[in-house]
């Protein structure tokens, strides 16, 4: 049933239009995902997107890895979940953590059969380029090209929707805040600014007029 969901959405956002057509692409799915989408399933439709456009791994796998990249939150106590990070203790972050082994951990119990590359996006999906994520603190090229696609679709989901504080970006804007990020101390990049700028030039190209 998660690979019909991965081909659907293969088929619907990115198979049966324009290939050049990634920002109209993009915003077609975020109008469609905002009612019948939640989190997982816009994550999933941008990290199949974002392959496709930059030929990245396998669209199918990067959207059954954004399916399933959160199934581990369903431990997580709701009070600490909600919590923005800032908020919450160093106990609470641990656990917060803990939430990529637990969903690694019901894919097993389940018996899921999954790629071994869909598993490793699962388990890389929070892991940093200057090290500082988790759970494994893993380092550069040691995060696997399609964890940090999908740490990528990951974060422009949070940009592009509304959260309680801040306000909601456009692709466009999303993009440029990722750039900026990656242009910044290389000692703080929690993304490759090598992939960042590929990602950046396939939205300028499939922007403009």
């Amino acid at each position: 049933a998660i690979m019909a969901d991965c081909q659907n959405i293969i088929k619907t956002y990115i198979s049966t239009s324009d290939q050049g057509s990634w920002y109209k692409k993009i915003l077609q799915a975020m109008d469609d995902s905002a009612n019948s989408y939640t989190h997982a399933g816009r994550v999933a439709t941008y990290a199949s997107m974002f392959s496709l456009g930059l030929g990245i791994g396998k669209p199918e796998e990067l959207a059954a890895a954004g399916l399933l990249h959160d199934l581990g939150l369903s431990t997580v106590p709701e009070k600490i979940r909600d919590k923005p990070e800032s908020a919450r203790s160093k106990e609470e972050q641990t656990r917060y953590e803990k939430h990529v082994d637990d969903g690694l951990e019901i894919i097993r119990t389940r018996k899921m059969i999954l790629s071994e590359g869909i598993l490793k996006m699962i388990a890389q999906h929070h892991e940093n380029f200057n090290g500082t994520g988790y759970p494994k603190g893993l380092l550069g090229e040691r995060i696997s090209k399609e964890a940090q696609l999908l740490r990528l679709a990951d974060e422009f989901d949070y940009l592009t929707t509304i959260q309680p504080g801040r306000k909601r970006f456009s692709p466009l804007e999303a993009i440029v805040d990722l750039k900026q990020r990656a242009a910044a101390d290389p000692a703080k990049q929690h993304f490759d600014p090598e992939l960042v700028k590929k990602l950046a030039s396939l939205f300028e190209i499939s922007s403009a007029p």
